[in-house]
């Protein structure tokens, strides 16, 4: 099952990329503020940590793994 969702992952990134429809809002930030100089790694967790924080603030529940993302 692991090794299926990999695959499925990787046809959907494979069709996005190909469509050429550039980056969604969360990459583009990401990718515009590293241009600025910043930490990738610093930025891209900003920006996850601040999306959690909305999606709780807005009342939605999280797993015991949505936290877990924030630190790989």
């Amino acid at each position: 099952m692991l090794a299926a969702a990999i695959l499925l992952n990787a046809l959907a990134t494979a069709c996005y990329i190909g469509a050429g429809l550039g980056p969604g809002p969360r990459d583009g930030l990401m990718t515009g503020l590293a241009r600025r100089g910043h930490s990738i790694r610093l930025v891209r967790t900003a920006i996850e940590a601040s999306a959690l924080t909305a999606g709780i603030a807005l009342g939605r529940s999280q797993s015991r793994c949505t936290p877990r993302a924030l630190v790989t």
